[in-house]
């Protein structure tokens, strides 16, 4: 149970990063993007921008989602 509960929040950004960079490709030709609403005289390409982000949250993601684990084991093993 407790593993779940560190495992959510890991779980929560990368979903929204990925959600972010999804939107980011697909949204722009529609002119609906969150990136139109924040910045509409953005320079960067789309594909670039995406995976940035993804990128991002990769280099966030993998760091929490090894202290979280190494935090865990330590209560195992106390």
């Amino acid at each position: 149970m407790i593993k779940m509960l560190l495992f959510m929040p890991l779980l929560l950004i990368a979903q929204c990063m990925l959600l972010f960079a999804l939107d980011f490709i697909v949204g722009i030709p529609m002119q609906t993007s969150i990136r139109n609403i924040i910045n509409p005289f953005w320079v960067m390409d789309t594909e670039e921008y995406a995976i940035i982000i993804i990128i991002a949250g990769l280099s966030v993601g993998i760091p929490l989602y090894n202290k979280f684990r190494l935090v865990q084991k330590e209560k195992e093993t106390t």
